[in-house]
């Protein structure tokens, strides 16, 4: 037999030989790609060890990438097809079109025929997200915690992948080419860019049908259309959420519309409100308020207009001649404002729901992709030491610690500061800021969305989940 060396010992299988010492052995991320010896066979029958290494279509450390003409699908290496590419991209086409037109038409529903549905559309939703984000927390397990999974175990979260919205991996383009692990988070970076053009181009085209809409819209669908916007206008100037506007609200509302009222001017408005004789208070402890009717009637009717005259207050952006009296106007006193416009004012209103309605989208899809990119981004920073030497376990073609990993690090903390700590930072800021406004009118149309499903007092418990979620990723 003569002495026994280490290039004699065989690795199980499933494991890999370290070519730069013998003496190591290593599991093999997709344990079927390794070839070595098989306890579970007689020793006779594997006795050739020249077969050691890597299956058919994988090469590389620890056999973990796919050789050229070969693309993995869900563990296994396959060989590629002229037409796969093409077919693969076709299906992804047609399923992102078919998303989208069923969710349009379940919006259409909703505001039209299924009004009763709109919280069971919205719970479906967050269900569905969160599903998602638990599978992609559950996809990456085997490679973040280092512990030997059950084979069949890592095939199974294997069949999920398509969760992480990895474009590289379902189209398979690797058949066209090597793309690697900085590539692949190139592409993945660009996710956020393309939600945000997304939500851009959809607020674009909304605004555009808007003004479409009103401008074919019939005299009594635009009086109800106006007493919507009045009513809507009166909450959004409560920002204290009493049921009423005080001085300092109605002059801030005010100035919104283009007319520049100083509190002062406001309180004289509205001490002179009932000056018809009606009533002398707004309201029985004596402090100068306008309920919601009042507010509505002296928009749509020409009391505001009159009471505005008759206190000199002035369009924003004019003055008056100190010597003539005369009122100077400029190109933004005399642009129309929607006092005066009644078109303008359906227009400004449905223009804010437009772009709560883009910014709630944007938002959850934002959310929807920050598991997966911030996935790639920590991924970046894990690495296996092979016998001295380390390597990225998401690609091991490219090695840590090293000029081109150093290289890339700056894109890898941009995408970091801006997306992974930036998105839910930037929500927890603006949460803590209007943290005392949460319920009012204003806030609730634009974020509401984000604490509704949370007791009061609880608002933060998503951005706690998005935290967490973070965590076990980086287990």
């Amino acid at each position: 037999m003569g002495p026994t060396v280490w290039s004699d010992v065989r690795p199980l299988a499933g494991y890999w030989r370290i070519p730069w010492n013998h003496s190591v052995f290593k599991r093999c991320p997709y344990i079927d790609d390794c070839i070595g010896y098989d306890i579970t066979m007689k020793y006779f029958e594997q006795m050739n060890s020249t077969n050691d290494g890597c299956v058919l279509g994988t090469e590389g450390i620890l056999c973990s990438q796919c050789s050229p003409g070969f693309n993995r699908d869900v563990a296994v290496c396959m060989e590629c097809s002229p037409e796969s590419l093409p077919i693969r991209v076709a299906i992804v086409v047609v399923a992102l079109i078919l998303l989208y037109l069923i969710m349009s038409c379940c919006r259409n529903r909703l505001k039209k025929q299924w009004r009763t549905y709109r919280p069971l559309y919205r719970d479906v939703l967050r269900i569905g997200s969160i599903i998602v984000t638990f599978s992609q927390i559950n996809t990456s397990m085997p490679t973040i915690i280092d512990v030997s999974w059950p084979p069949e175990f890592v095939k199974f979260l294997a069949n999920f992948n398509v969760v992480n919205i990895d474009l590289f991996s379902l189209v398979g383009v690797s058949c066209v080419g090597n793309f690697d692990f900085y590539i692949g988070f190139l592409a993945m970076s660009c996710l956020p860019v393309c939600i945000f053009l997304w939500a851009m181009f959809d607020l674009w085209i909304a605004r555009k049908h808007m003004v479409v809409r009103v401008e074919h819209m019939q005299e009594q669908e635009k009086l109800i259309q106006e007493a919507e916007a009045l009513h809507m206008l009166y909450h959004i100037t409560d920002t204290d959420g009493g049921g009423s506007i005080e001085p300092k609200e109605l002059s801030i509302l005010l100035i919104q519309l283009g007319w520049q009222a100083t509190t002062s001017q406001s309180y004289e408005i509205m001490q002179h409100f009932h000056d018809d004789g009606t009533k002398t208070w707004s309201n029985e402890t004596g402090q100068l308020v306008l309920t919601e009717d009042e507010f509505v009637e002296s928009m749509i009717g020409n009391k505001m207009n009159t009471l505005l005259e008759k206190f000199d207050v002035l369009r924003v952006g004019a003055t008056r001649d100190k010597k003539t009296g005369e009122i100077i106007h400029t190109k933004a006193s005399s642009k129309e404002t929607m006092l005066c416009d009644r078109d303008h004012l359906i227009k400004w209103v449905l223009s804010k729901r437009i772009m709560a309605h883009s910014l709630a989208g944007a938002t959850m899809l934002a959310l929807l992709a920050h598991t997966p990119v911030s996935r790639k981004v920590f991924q970046f920073f894990h690495c296996n030491n092979l016998a001295g030497q380390n390597f990225l376990i998401a690609d091991y073609s490219i090695k840590c610690w090293e000029l081109g990993w150093w290289a890339f690090t700056p894109v890898v903390f941009t995408v970091m500061g801006i997306f992974t700590v930036g998105l839910p930072g930037a929500i927890s800021y603006f949460l803590y800021k209007k943290r005392k406004r949460l319920y009012t009118a204003d806030i609730q149309q634009k974020v509401g969305w984000l604490y509704e499903p949370f007791r009061k007092g609880a608002e933060v418990c998503l951005l706690l989940l998005v935290v967490c979620w973070c965590c076990l990723l980086v287990l």
